[in-house]
């Protein structure tokens, strides 16, 4: 089954990665590590610049790009290879995690498309930056944590060490959600009775030895690169998302585009569902304690995204939609897991509220999220098809100098289409990117 599960994660993964999409300046920030002689210069580059233009970064995405592309060559799918393999791991997690709590097929399906409905999520499995590996590690994670820990296989105790560390590798958010899913997984425990309220048992459902080595690592990773200090920035935070307002693109644009817009509606709804229930005989009403969890892990994500904004309001730094990437997918997770654990209850009352109906339900929902996707597919096929425009055998020269500009926008301009240029000829990543960090 897991092997079912993780094909048809990497087939969505694949069909969401841009392959003929020309990088931009931020992805070219990773791309230029390419061009690097060795690990150490890759690794001294990253600890400086994260002091700058890579500010708040860890910098394993960049050395990990140091490593593809100094051994592949100049390539764009090389370059977003990470966020590519990671979108497969969201995928099978998402998958996993309902399996765990043990809905069927149609559910698992459901949750997969809410996540596909999510465009700005989707959009970071095709570009090369941190984003979409800190929502695979997220989730992994969560999925990890709602294992009963009696049942912990090793290949699961595995994936649960995979998920942490490279959680903490890969973005300092993580280590804010990491504690948060970890509660999450133990209120869902408790709830079911798998767990005792014991200070002892709490500390082992946690993993106290993962625990350990996440915070040392963290500390150790985060002194060496994003730590360290960074630029002082006097931007307007709400420069990218005054339009219509703060409101609508924290919720619309990012949290809830799976809900294409009907989130009053929605809400609406599953608070009469839940008001159905609550009316139900008074001895059965504990069976209403399985909605708690996910309605949990609703209100973490939302809390921790606002917390990541005012993060960005006090240092004057842009509030910008990415930085709420994990907790978007963590919302469709505990959305639909609601509308799972709502038809499980409502089936167990009276045979009249069969689970078919509430699958309907969400199915007429999501419906639009499909239609996106086949949409996604038809590019796809023609990504895979095109052909890529011809390169004037002059402009393949790896030897070509630097872009000679004051004007740093412009500047950054002819770098990208420079970069550009080297992936179409295909090459290795050529030396004069060495200059972007000031290198010789």
């Amino acid at each position: 089954m897991f092997l079912i599960e993780f094909a048809a994660a990497a087939l969505l993964a694949a069909f969401n990665t841009p392959f003929d999409r020309p990088i931009w300046i931020d992805e070219f920030l990773h791309f230029c590590f390419g061009a690097m002689v060795s690990t150490s210069e890759a690794w001294d580059t990253i600890r400086s610049s994260t002091k700058g233009i890579n500010h708040g970064q860890t910098g394993i995405y960049m050395l990990v790009n140091y490593w593809t592309l100094s051994r592949f060559g100049a390539s764009s799918l090389i370059l977003r290879l990470p966020s590519v393999l990671s979108g497969a791991v969201l995928f099978t997690s998402i998958l996993f995690i309902f399996r765990t709590l043990g809905y069927s097929i149609a559910w698992r399906t459901i949750a997969v498309l809410a996540t596909l409905g999510q465009a700005t999520v989707i959009f970071y499995v095709g570009e090369a930056r941190p984003y979409m590996p800190l929502a695979a590690a997220t989730v992994a994670i969560l999925a990890y944590y709602l294992v009963p820990p009696r049942t912990r296989t090793f290949w699961v105790g595995l994936c649960g060490v995979s998920a942490a560390i490279f959680g903490v590798a890969i973005h300092p958010y993580f280590a804010i959600y990491w504690p948060a899913l970890c509660l999450v997984g133990y209120v869902h425990h408790r709830l079911k009775g798998q767990i005792n309220v014991t200070i002892r048992s709490a500390v082992a459902y946690a993993n106290a030895p993962l625990c350990a080595v996440g915070l040392i690592f963290f500390a150790v990773l985060s002194s060496e690169t994003w730590l360290v200090g960074g630029p002082k920035f006097s931007f307007d935070p709400f420069q990218w998302i005054s339009q219509p307002s703060l409101w609508h693109h924290f919720s619309t644009e990012s949290h809830f585009q799976f809900l294409g817009g009907h989130l009053r509606s929605t809400a609406a709804v599953s608070v009469l569902m839940v008001g159905a229930l609550i009316v139900t005989p008074r001895a059965r009403r504990g069976e209403l304690l399985g909605l708690l969890t996910p309605l949990l892990l609703l209100a973490l994500a939302l809390i921790i995204s606002v917390g990541l904004a005012y993060a960005s309001y006090a240092r004057n730094y842009w509030i910008l939609p990415r930085q709420w990437v994990a907790s978007a997918v963590l919302i469709s997770i505990s959305v639909v897991w609601f509308w799972a654990e709502v038809a499980k209850v409502a089936s167990r009352l009276s045979v009249l509220l069969v689970p078919a109906v509430w699958i309907f339900a969400a199915v007429a929902v999501l419906g639009q999220a499909a239609a996106v996707e086949r949409m996604r597919l038809a590019d796809f096929v023609d990504s895979i098809y095109s052909t890529r425009a011809r390169v004037d055998a002059s402009k393949c020269d790896p030897s070509v100098t630097a872009p000679d500009t004051v004007d740093i926008d412009e500047g950054n301009k002819l770098w990208v289409q420079l970069a550009n240029n080297n992936i179409s000829c295909g090459d290795g990543v050529w030396p004069v990117f060495r200059k972007y960090y000031g290198l010789k």
